[in-house]
């Protein structure tokens, strides 16, 4: 959550909310975040200097990772830190408690595969020049921050176009998944990659580790999230559908899913896509996630009127297994 006060976005201030099984808000132990005085009382969080994707490890310590992006200049990034169970930096990862990227990637996402090793997946976006090296940077790093011993270099994906990661995860196998978006000018297309422990695409998986996944058209594309669905490789989409009355402009509510091999799921819906029917006026319906028993928890945000101003409501719906 980002907090709003008097109508004034305050970006600086964000809070974690963490949510039961049954839909209500965790009033238990603290979260992560930033403790935001203007959120109702009954939300709790932990101060924390910055907020970001934050992994516990034993003993209570913990990792944040934080990216950054600032178009003017093309500066992109991401800064890596561990802390102690205190909250206190730990100066004995990477330098001082921190490790920055290498590559200049931000969107990153920060996984812990069996061995301990943390792998930071990071977009190289338009800063990079020229336009056929964007892609992918992924990075390797022990349990200490520096890295890998096993794959000391960044491994870098040329794909030819800027990059919006959308998930990432080690599958059955061990092997390294990223599904992502790629933009060349005003053309969208889905890609799936898979990398060996090592780093090395996976040669039998699509074009030497590189899958497009089909089945939407162009217009279809441009705005759709990924997840993958589970340790095999099964991806599923949903395109995001609005409507904005008076106007009654509606675009398509579509759930797409792909098999492990990246090619269209038949069996589901129409061909692989299902239409999730129409909303209620001035609203936008996106993906949240899957749980561990592959139940989809859908976010619908509906709006009272076209204004900005406009009060509001958040629906949950959940989905029991793939499509019900």
């Amino acid at each position: 959550f980002v907090c709003v006060n008097g109508n004034v976005v305050e970006p600086s201030k964000r809070a974690w909310v963490r949510i039961s099984d049954n839909g209500v808000v965790d009033t238990g132990a603290p979260g992560e975040g930033l403790d935001v005085s203007q959120l109702p009382a009954n939300i709790q969080a932990q101060q924390q200097p910055e907020v970001g994707q934050r992994v516990n490890l034993q003993d209570g310590k913990y990792l944040v990772l934080k990216t950054y992006s600032y178009p003017v200049g093309g500066i992109y990034g991401w800064t890596l830190r561990r802390y102690l169970a205190n909250g206190e930096l730990d100066a004995q990862f990477g330098t001082e408690g921190a490790v920055s990227s290498r590559c200049g990637a931000d969107a990153g996402r920060m996984l812990i595969d069996q061995d301990n090793s943390i792998w930071v997946v990071g977009a190289n976006r338009a800063a990079i020049v020229p336009q056929a090296d964007r892609g992918l940077c992924i990075e390797k790093l022990s349990t200490s921050g520096q890295p890998s011993g096993s794959t000391p270099a960044p491994i870098t994906t040329a794909l030819g176009a800027d990059v919006s990661i959308q998930d990432a995860q080690f599958l059955n196998d061990g092997a390294l998944m990223v599904a992502v978006v790629t933009r060349n000018d005003s053309i969208h297309a889905f890609k799936a990659l898979k990398y060996q422990a090592s780093g090395v695409l996976v040669a039998g998986y699509g074009t030497q580790g590189i899958a497009d996944l089909k089945g939407l058209n162009t217009e279809q594309t441009s705005a759709i999230s990924l997840r993958i669905k589970d340790g095999t490789g099964a991806i599923a989409g949903l395109r995001q559908g609005s409507r904005y009355a008076p106007n009654d402009l509606t675009e398509p509510n579509l759930w797409v899913q792909w098999k492990s091999d990246a090619t269209l799921d038949k069996n589901y819906g129409q061909d692989g896509v299902l239409s999730l029917g129409d909303l209620p006026s001035y609203s936008q319906r996106r993906m949240v996630l899957t749980d561990s028993r592959k139940r989809w928890l859908l976010q619908t945000n509906t709006s009272e009127g076209p204004s900005i101003d406009s009060a509001g409501v958040v629906t949950l719906t959940r989905y029991a297994g793939d499509s019900q």
